[in-house]
């Protein structure tokens, strides 16, 4: 037991130090309009300065980082953001800039934001952007109201401390693009969220990113197929979510995607399914950690942008890591803790891309082949 933790940690360990992408850097929504920027001569809405009043008047901020939450011209405060002309706020991003993973946790937790979230948030009507993450709004629910910011483009309540099952309600933002619900795997504060069923997720239908690593969906049996129905997705990850994964999608959908984690799930027949063989536009592909089997032969030859392949702590062999040296766009291959058998084939020296080879917690015996050396 000792050494499957062991083992599971120093995996876990690897992928955070070599091949953490924060998914976050694929978007560009930091002003969320050409037009949002934090303008001191710009006339603030007075209602909307209000709102914002309001809002601080609910948080806990011991390390007074609202302090320039003063005077008339809300435009200027911190974390703020307007249109240029209007004065209407287009952005409020209050993420917490300390890293949550900071061995210093009183210093963590006196530069979170903590408390309840106001519903004046709703006077916000053309907010487009809405950053909460890394704070500390610990055992409170995801307020149902964010539902009502329809013109909201992107929303991150990652590693919040947020509790509960998701409202319903935000299926309501179709506008949004981008939504994290998700935890970051060594924060020392953890979203505690589940949903029974993924139906909700449908609504959003110009989502480009979705992010829920880490939130229960044993319940949600419907989970891919409910996600399926976003065309326009490029990012998915629902890594550590215990969901039920079918092996069979009747027609596929997000084609577009370019980032899937589907690590610490349930894979109902243990087997890599076929259905992401169409999933052509894939970089990034993460499996670990879901005790899945060969074959996957041929599987990722028509996925020629597949550079990222993580499929550690599983039960793969020496047959998996022949076939995948036909795939030559990757530059990351994570094999490690898993059945590989024999010597390391000498077709490896097709891999001429490759950065980052991960092999280790196997039962390789032999010589390692010269041609190793041309992985230049």
């Amino acid at each position: 037991m000792e050494h499957h933790l062991l083992c599971t940690f120093s995996s876990l360990l690897l992928l955070f130090l070599f091949s953490s992408i924060p998914v976050t850097s694929q978007f560009t929504f930091g002003s969320s309009s050409k037009q949002a920027h934090n303008y001191a001569n710009v006339s603030c809405i007075e209602n909307e300065r209000q709102a914002l009043l309001q809002f601080k008047h609910g948080l806990i901020d011991e390390s007074n980082r609202l302090s320039s939450w003063i005077g008339e011209s809300c435009c200027s405060w911190e974390g703020i953001s307007c249109h240029k002309t209007t004065g209407s706020i287009l952005k409020l991003d209050l993420h917490n800039t300390v890293p949550l993973y900071s061995d210093d946790d009183d210093f963590l937790c006196k530069n979170c934001l903590g408390g309840q979230l106001s519903p004046s948030l709703v006077h916000l009507t053309n907010l487009r952007y809405l950053d909460l993450s890394s704070n500390n709004f610990s055992g409170i629910q995801v307020p149902a109201f964010l539902g009502l910011l329809k013109n909201l483009r992107y929303l991150n309540l990652s590693s919040t401390g947020f509790d509960g099952e998701i409202p319903r309600h935000l299926g309501n933002l179709s506008h949004l693009r981008y939504l994290d619900l998700g935890n970051f795997v060594f924060s020392s504060i953890q979203n505690s969220l589940s949903t029974k069923d993924l139906g909700w997720v449908a609504g959003l239908s110009s989502l480009e990113g979705l992010v829920l690593s880490r939130v229960n969906l044993t319940a949600a049996q419907d989970g891919l197929q409910s996600v399926n129905m976003l065309p326009s997705l490029t990012t998915l990850d629902l890594n550590g979510c215990d969901l039920f994964i079918h092996p069979h999608l009747s027609h596929v959908n997000f084609t577009s995607l370019a980032f899937l984690d589907l690590g610490e799930n349930n894979f109902n027949n243990y087997m890599v399914p076929l259905w992401l063989r169409n999933l052509t536009s894939l970089h990034d592909l993460r499996l670990g950690v879901n005790n899945l089997s060969d074959p996957i032969h041929g599987l990722f030859d028509q996925i020629t942008s597949l550079v990222h392949l993580d499929l550690s702590l599983n039960r793969f062999d020496i047959s998996t890591l022949k076939s995948l040296c036909n795939a030559s766009s990757l530059t990351y291959l994570d094999l490690s803790f898993n059945n590989v058998q024999g010597s390391i084939p000498s077709e490896i020296n097709q891999l001429l891309k490759l950065t980052n080879l991960l092999l280790s917690f196997n039962k390789l015996n032999g010589t390692i082949p010269t041609n190793l050396g041309q992985l230049t």
